[in-house]
């Protein structure tokens, strides 16, 4: 079964985690002994400081000192040899991108995007799952910074290589050409943007995945381009489907449930049917204020969201002051939720 690299990636980012806990832990243990001889370090290994270095990061960048972990996930990276453990590379790379974009160094982060994929291009190759990955992240930050002209042929080429590596029926190939139709209507290209929408709800259709959760997404994504070409009537069918799906779906089960969540909300907002509208945006909205603030999707779609939950709000008639009231309040739930979470453990 393939495991899909994000996954990947985020357990790479725990085994760091560990890592630098199993140093701490292990440093503590001598102190509580101060009598008895430190024990002699071996050598430090490539992978030691890296999953050090990245542990340091980490705590900088939960920290808010954005400077200092931009400079410790860089010092990650040039530890890491991309030909020997190129994920613990490109998870540090990852980051220190991604710490730019909260420093608001737009411009940088485009540029170090770029040279993550070119890296990943020369040195993994074309054939390599994670050259893949680069180009969705770098297609990602271009789009996220409003280079919308530039991130589509970035999402076009990904299609390509990952049809090259796995077919024309794969899950991740239905799931890139989803992301590429999906910018190209927001291009204005929908008569490009439709078959491309219906070639990767085919896909899951002939891979039997229509009961799985997975299929929510590919239902949302088309709906919306459909609603967008005015073919109202198989937009509202699809997604009915879609909305059932979310309806008795937890959001942890649910494929880019924030995305799904967001999309639904404004399709109904766009319909008039705001007590769905008001659901799907307030549970989007919860969704992302649960996460810290330097979160890759907080940073990115929290506003985004907010400011689909206000128009709705003001859709149903809140004045200013009660969608204020309303907004902090879904500060106040994800608070308790995350102090909820936080006693109860994993």
């Amino acid at each position: 079964m393939q495991i899909h690299i994000r996954s990947l990636l985020l357990c790479l980012c725990m085994a760091f985690c560990l890592a630098g806990t199993s140093l701490r832990a292990a440093s503590d243990e001598h102190d509580a002994n101060p009598g008895s001889p430190p024990a002699k370090k071996p050598p430090a290994s490539a992978d030691g400081r890296l999953n050090s270095t990245f542990a340091q990061a980490l705590a900088a960048l939960k920290a808010k000192d954005f400077e200092q972990a931009r400079l410790l996930f860089e010092s990650a990276a040039e530890s890491a040899d991309i030909g020997k453990n190129p994920m613990g590379w490109l998870a540090a790379e990852f980051n220190a991108c991604h710490t730019l974009c909260l420093q608001g160094r737009k411009t940088e982060a485009d540029t170090l995007a770029k040279k993550i994929a070119a890296l990943c291009e020369a040195t993994l190759g074309n054939e390599d799952p994670l050259t893949s990955e680069a180009l969705a992240h770098l297609a990602f930050v271009l789009r996220q910074h409003g280079h919308l002209a530039d991130a589509e042929p970035v999402y076009r080429r990904n299609v390509q290589m990952l049809e090259s590596k796995y077919g024309q029926t794969h899950y991740l190939v239905a799931k890139a050409l989803s992301k590429h139709a999906a910018l190209l209507q927001h291009l204005g290209k929908l008569t490009e943007a439709e078959p491309l929408q219906r070639r990767a709800l085919a896909i899951m259709q002939k891979a039997g995945r229509e009961d799985h959760p997975d299929f929510c997404y590919f239902l949302t994504n088309l709906a919306s381009c459909l609603q967008a070409s005015q073919k109202t009537e198989e937009a509202g069918q699809l997604m009915e489907r879609a909305f059932a799906i979310v309806e008795t779906t937890s959001d942890s089960d649910l494929s880019s449930a924030g995305h799904i969540l967001r999309e639904q909300a404004e399709f109904y907002l766009d319909r008039h049917q705001l007590d769905r509208a008001e659901n799907l945006s307030h549970r989007a909205l919860l969704r992302l204020t649960k996460r810290p603030d330097t979160n890759r999707a907080r940073f990115f779609y929290h506003d985004m969201v907010a400011t689909v939950y206000r128009s709705v709000l003001q859709a149903q008639g809140l004045g200013g002051s009660e969608i204020d009231s309303r907004l902090h309040k879904v500060e106040e739930e994800a608070v308790v939720a995350k102090t909820t979470t936080a006693s109860t453990g994993p």
